[in-house]
């Protein structure tokens, strides 16, 4: 990763409206995460669609959801499929956590 952004950067980008298209997308080349927190911020996390990353995790995400969904339909165990999607959100859950962090990104003061 290259130097760290100024404190409060993040934070700027996020808050700009042109970096939002339609309220709810956000497309910003200039922040470095592919995860951030939605515009009300008690809704969880959504993708800066501006990075590459973002769309993998994505088609990945829905890739193994359905993987997961057409495994236990072929062998008829739905606590299998239960079980996987729940882990797979788990997982997503605390990777867009860690992944959000301004901290990771911004010097501290």
């Amino acid at each position: 990763m290259s130097a760290k952004l100024p404190p409060g950067t993040l934070e700027k980008l996020w808050n700009d409206p042109a970096n939002w298209h339609a309220h709810y997308i956000y497309y910003c080349k200039a922040d470095p995460r592919y995860v951030v927190p939605k515009r009300n911020r008690w809704a969880g996390w959504t993708m800066n669609f501006a990075h590459g990353a973002a769309w993998i995790y994505l088609v990945v995400g829905i890739g193994l959801t359905f993987a997961a969904a057409f495994a236990g339909i072929q062998t008829h165990q739905p606590v299998v499929v239960a079980l996987t999607i729940v882990l797979i959100l788990v997982v997503s859950f605390f990777s867009a956590r860690w992944q959000a962090s301004p901290s990771r990104f911004e010097d501290r003061e």
